[in-house]
């Protein structure tokens, strides 16, 4: 494959495509493609992040334009099917993509993403406040402070995490700061607001794996409300929460997220998965 993508694991076992979050970048999936042994992750960065171009229009940060972009970059995948797997921003992705173009895709892989309609977490104008006051407050003294910092987020460290994670940052007078731009950041929220997933949901006619996480606490009302009407809306979906895990689930437990997904593969494999299974 073309030097854009990131590949972990062995290209003629079952691939997996993965889309990552928003202010990651493919390299996030290094570390947990370890669990997936037995697949060929394949991964590249969205727009606007690592070495992907920006968008020219903000509009084209909406979900259906971006998916069409990824079709684009997958339009020469060699591979006849794959499954297709995000995490927040990545499975909103994942869905749209589906909806529109399910010729290759076998099933998706929602990793706490997709089934939250934005709207539930606040107003447009508070999220918009919110992520500038995040994106000017990110900032590091050193690269030095930056990794330490990173290293309280995880259980175990390794080069993999630490190459994906110096690929979220870059350095700006002196500082480390995140490497996505404000504007970019901005225009993919608003575009979640435009184009909520609840509106596709029905035209996905591949099965849905939708893995969400368990912490904090103050959001299981919302988890739970979203997965039931997620659930009456998606035809073939298996949803399962994730003990102990917050937003980056994947990366706070590796070993049950992979778990799963192995399990839930080898059901859809064999022609298992019924219309609507959840645990």
């Amino acid at each position: 494959m073309g030097k854009e993508f990131y590949e972990w694991g062995n290209p003629k076992n079952a691939t997996i495509v993965s889309l990552h979050g928003m202010g990651n970048t493919g390299l996030t999936f290094g570390e947990f493609s370890k669990f997936l042994d037995g697949y060929h992750i394949v991964a590249f960065d969205l727009p606007g992040h690592g070495h992907a171009e920006k968008c020219k229009k903000n509009s084209d940060y909406r979900p259906s334009r971006l998916s069409e972009k990824i079709h684009e970059k997958l339009s020469n995948f060699e591979k006849h099917s794959f499954y297709l797997m995000g995490h927040s921003l990545g499975a909103n992705l994942a869905l749209y993509y589906a909806a529109k173009y399910p010729e290759k895709l076998k099933g998706i892989i929602l990793l706490d993403g997709g089934y939250i309609t934005p709207s539930e977490l606040g107003s447009l104008k508070k999220q918009l406040q919110e992520s500038e006051q995040f994106y000017n407050e990110t900032r590091y003294d050193s690269w030095k402070c930056f990794i330490e910092s990173e290293k309280e987020e995880v259980l175990t460290w390794s080069k993999e995490i630490e190459e994906a994670s110096r690929a979220q940052v870059k350095e700006v007078d002196n500082e480390i700061r995140l490497a996505i731009e404000l504007d970019t950041i901005q225009a993919l929220i608003t575009g979640m607001f435009e184009e909520p997933v609840k509106n596709i949901l029905e035209k996905i006619k591949v099965p849905i794996l939708l893995l969400t996480g368990s912490e904090p606490e103050e959001l299981n009302n919302v988890r739970e409300a979203a997965c039931k009407e997620f659930q009456q809306l998606a035809k073939s979906v298996t949803i399962t929460s994730i003990q102990d895990a917050g937003h980056s689930l994947y990366r706070e437990q590796p070993i049950s997220v992979a778990q799963n997904i192995k399990k839930w593969i080898a059901k859809n494999e064999s022609g298992q998965l019924s219309s609507a299974n959840t645990k």
